[in-house]
């Protein structure tokens, strides 16, 4: 899938705090990233949770400092920079108290140092969130047939003729299928993604909570 960068329409119109709808799809879209992301990086599920309102919350206090600039960062990349750091606060604070940590526990000293891979699975997880919420989105537009055409096609990678013997469809009909649903895919993927970069402000400093 080609580069994409958080909707600069979206990101204009959760600046105003008020706007439910604008924050509600910011979240359905965000939140279980961030999430997904926390757990890989090592957390348990009720320390990932808490890093993801953390996160959420730096969003809400900072989006109003945001402004278009291409040439400074994006803030997809500001993003995962505000992540890390809560992370790292969170390992940080679980140090300073020995009694919760064994001696031999190397656990934080692992979250605290950032792997060579973050990038990479932060913009998987990424892409992944956009094609998932896209597809439950339309998912009720569209026939079982033609679902499962587009679904076995292009996402468990299966073969034309293999799909539509499956389905008991013509071949030139599973084609049809796929390019019409993954039309309608893109379209509500680039309703929140589009090429724009933003100057975010400074992230601050790890949460030391």
């Amino acid at each position: 899938m080609e580069e994409l960068r958080t909707s600069r329409t979206l990101l204009a119109r959760i600046r105003d705090l008020e706007n439910a709808e604008a924050w509600e799809r910011f979240v359905e879209i965000y939140e279980p990233m961030v999430m997904r992301f926390t757990l890989w990086r090592g957390l348990d599920r009720a320390d990932a949770a808490d890093i993801t309102q953390e996160v959420m919350a730096a969003v809400a206090a900072a989006i109003r400092g945001f402004e278009y600039d291409p040439a400074k960062g994006s803030f997809r990349g500001w993003l995962l920079t505000v992540t890390r750091r809560k992370i790292s606060g969170l390992a940080r604070s679980r140090r300073r108290r020995p009694q919760t940590v064994p001696a031999d526990d190397n656990s934080y000293d692992r979250l605290e140092t950032a792997s060579p891979a973050e990038t990479d699975v932060w913009e998987t997880e990424y892409r992944r969130r956009l094609f998932d919420w896209a597809c439950g989105l339309i998912r009720g537009s569209f026939s079982e047939t033609s679902w499962r055409a587009f679904w076995m096609t292009t996402v468990e990678g299966r073969g034309g003729e293999e799909t539509a013997a499956a389905l008991g469809m013509k071949t030139g009909a599973v084609y049809v299928a796929k390019g019409r649903v993954l039309q309608r895919v893109r379209e509500k993927i680039a309703s929140v993604a589009d090429e724009w970069d933003v100057t975010p402000p400074d992230p601050g400093p790890a949460s030391a909570a």
